[in-house]
């Protein structure tokens, strides 16, 4: 047979296992352990980091008479995170089709 051609990065995907017709690593509805390790590694070590964003956006829809409800992690995908703060360059992009040149 045939092998696809890679870009020649490793990848990486996350596992369950199942037994039978159930799930039992990880419980179903819980995040996958992998997914958790990236949150962490793209977190920031400061205070504005995904624990406060939470708590801000949680005040924000409290004061504005709704309840969060859920976890974190069933509302928001922090895999994806990335802190610009650093960043002394923009870079052009294109978002919703549109150029866009990010603030710094």
């Amino acid at each position: 047979g045939q092998r696809a051609v890679g870009d020649g990065r490793a990848k990486v995907y996350p596992l369950r296992r199942i037994e039978g017709d159930m799930q039992t690593h990880p419980l179903p509805g819980q995040p996958h352990p992998w997914f958790l390790k990236r949150i962490q590694d793209r977190d920031s070590s400061d205070w504005l980091n995904n624990e406060f964003f939470f708590r801000a956006f949680s005040q924000v829809m409290a004061n504005a008479g709704h309840r969060v409800h859920g976890a974190v992690h069933d509302i928001f995908d922090f895999r994806w995170n990335q802190d610009f703060r650093q960043k002394t360059e923009s870079e052009p992009t294109v978002r919703g089709g549109v150029m866009y040149n990010e603030p710094v």
